[in-house]
Parts: structure tokens; C-alpha cells; sequence
């Protein structure tokens, strides 16, 4: 399965804002409670800054695929509907 984040239609660069939003609370959501969830398990405590270290994570996770994908070539962007 494939998310596209930034593809091309009619020769220009078109960001999926939905997915690239959607992707960013889903990754965030799954990451936040996973690392604080491990940390509870390993220290005994609940930390927030741990679930916040995740949530940002994943941010940076869909910030670089968007920005890589405004970089690419627009040979190399699939086409959108």
C-alpha cells in the first residue's frame, strides 16, 4: 500500500492535505501511546514529555515524505484523478 502525499495533475505539484493531516494524527496517535506506553512499562511512570517526543515524531515523519515529495521530479510524481 502506497500513500501519496504530493503528486501531479495537468503538470503541477498538488498536496493531499487530507492524507498528509490524516496521516500526521493517525502516526501521532499510534506513536504517542506506544511511547508512553513503553516507558510505563519499563520506568513505572507516566511522563508526558515521552508522548509528546512521539507525537513530534511523527510529525517529522510527514513533514520530510511531503517535502521529499515537492523535491522530486514531476516525471517522477504519480498522476492524480
Amino acid at each position: 500500500m502506497e500513500i501519496v502525499l504530493v503528486g501531479k495533475r495537468a503538470e503541477a505539484r498538488v498536496i493531499r492535505w487530507s492524507k498528509v493531516i490524516g496521516l500526521a494524527l493517525a502516526l501521532s496517535v499510534i506513536l504517542g501511546v506506544g511511547m508512553a506506553a513503553g516507558y510505563r512499562l519499563i520506568s513505572g511512570s507516566w511522563e508526558l514529555r515521552v508522548a509528546m517526543m512521539g507525537v513530534w515524531s511523527a510529525v517529522i515523519v510527514v513533514g520530510y515524505g511531503t517535502i521529499a515529495g515537492l523535491r522530486a521530479p514531476l516525471s517522477k510524481l504519480r498522476s492524480l484523478p
